[in-house]
Protein backbone atom coordinates (compact mmCIF):
# COMPACT_ATOMS: atom_id res chain seq x y z
CA UNK A 1 0.00 0.00 0.00
CA UNK A 2 1.30 3.44 -0.83
CA UNK A 3 0.52 6.74 0.83
CA UNK A 4 0.03 10.04 -0.94
CA UNK A 5 -0.30 13.39 0.83
CA UNK A 6 -2.17 16.11 -1.04
CA UNK A 7 -2.81 19.43 0.67
CA UNK A 8 -2.49 17.84 4.11
CA UNK A 9 -4.85 14.95 3.27
CA UNK A 10 -3.40 11.47 3.46
CA UNK A 11 -4.73 9.16 0.76
CA UNK A 12 -4.24 5.42 0.70
CA UNK A 13 -3.58 3.95 -2.71
CA UNK A 14 -4.11 0.24 -3.06
CA UNK A 15 -1.72 -1.68 -5.28
CA UNK A 16 -4.23 -4.26 -6.40
CA UNK A 17 -4.65 -5.77 -2.93
CA UNK A 18 -8.12 -6.66 -1.76
CA UNK A 19 -8.73 -5.71 1.88
CA UNK A 20 -10.58 -8.37 3.84
CA UNK A 21 -11.20 -7.13 7.37
CA UNK A 22 -9.04 -7.12 10.49
CA UNK A 23 -7.26 -9.70 12.65
CA UNK A 24 -6.08 -8.66 16.13
CA UNK A 25 -6.04 -5.02 15.00
CA UNK A 26 -4.16 -5.69 11.74
CA UNK A 27 -5.73 -5.07 8.34
CA UNK A 28 -6.11 -8.31 6.36
CA UNK A 29 -5.46 -8.72 2.65
CA UNK A 30 -6.26 -11.48 0.20
CA UNK A 31 -3.11 -12.94 -1.28
CA UNK A 32 -2.31 -15.47 -3.95
CA UNK A 33 -4.46 -18.58 -4.20
CA UNK A 34 -7.04 -17.15 -1.75
CA UNK A 35 -4.55 -16.88 1.10
CA UNK A 36 -5.13 -14.30 3.82
CA UNK A 37 -2.41 -12.23 5.48
CA UNK A 38 -1.48 -9.03 7.29
CA UNK A 39 1.81 -7.15 7.24
CA UNK A 40 3.43 -6.93 10.66
CA UNK A 41 5.28 -3.93 12.11
CA UNK A 42 8.56 -4.82 10.38
CA UNK A 43 6.97 -5.46 6.98
CA UNK A 44 6.75 -9.26 7.03
CA UNK A 45 3.56 -10.87 5.71
CA UNK A 46 1.96 -13.05 8.37
CA UNK A 47 -0.61 -15.55 7.11
CA UNK A 48 -3.79 -16.41 9.03
CA UNK A 49 -6.54 -18.97 8.49
CA UNK A 50 -8.67 -18.20 5.44
CA UNK A 51 -11.73 -18.20 7.70
CA UNK A 52 -10.51 -14.92 9.23
CA UNK A 53 -10.96 -13.06 5.91
CA UNK A 54 -14.22 -11.40 4.92
CA UNK A 55 -13.58 -11.51 1.18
Amino acid sequence: MRFLAISGILLFISCGELTCGYYEGNQLFQGAEDSCYFTNSIGIQTYVDREECDC
